[in-house]
């Protein structure tokens, strides 16, 4: 959960709520992507104060090349599961499919790098971190930096 923020000057206003790069045909600004931002801030943060409260040694990132040396122990990302990605619903429900769905396109990022699963960022504009906030807000323990940086947000791949 990032979202792009323009810089400050005088005619930037007219980015403020468009697109993510790699996005597609709607920003996360639109219905479906704020209602869904708003429900995910609230769950992010209880879950992450939950596991905090449960594991205080826990470190998180949104950072893959903090995670892959193991300078945290969790990864926090952001994946799409719409559309031609969305998978067919499992005995758990379509939550949980999706949830699956979104794990593996996650582990696919990991091991086989971008560009078998295409990503979104929030170029040419800064990012404001949100999962960064999250983190912090439930004490675990992530670099203050990442508030500005990028999450991995990845798309799931298309069902067979």
């Amino acid at each position: 959960m990032a979202v792009p923020v323009p810089t400050p000057d005088r005619e930037s206003w007219r980015y403020l709520g468009k697109a993510r790069t790699g996005e597609g045909n709607r920003p996360w600004s639109a219905g479906a992507g704020a209602g869904s931002l708003a429900t995910g801030l609230a769950q992010g943060a209880w879950m992450l104060s939950r596991l905090h409260s449960l594991a205080p040694g826990a470190t998180a990132t949104t950072q893959v090349d903090r995670f892959n040396p193991g300078q945290a122990r969790l990864l926090l990302a952001e994946a799409f599961v719409s559309s031609t990605g969305k998978p067919i619903a499992v005995a758990g429900g379509q939550h949980a499919a999706n949830a699956e769905a979104a794990a593996r396109a996650v582990l696919a990022r990991l091991t086989d790098g971008p560009s078998r699963v295409p990503g979104v960022t929030c170029e040419p504009r800064r990012p404001l971190n949100l999962l960064a906030a999250m983190a912090l807000w439930a004490g675990l323990p992530i670099s203050g930096d990442e508030l500005g940086l990028d999450v991995l947000v990845v798309r799931t791949l298309p069902t067979a």
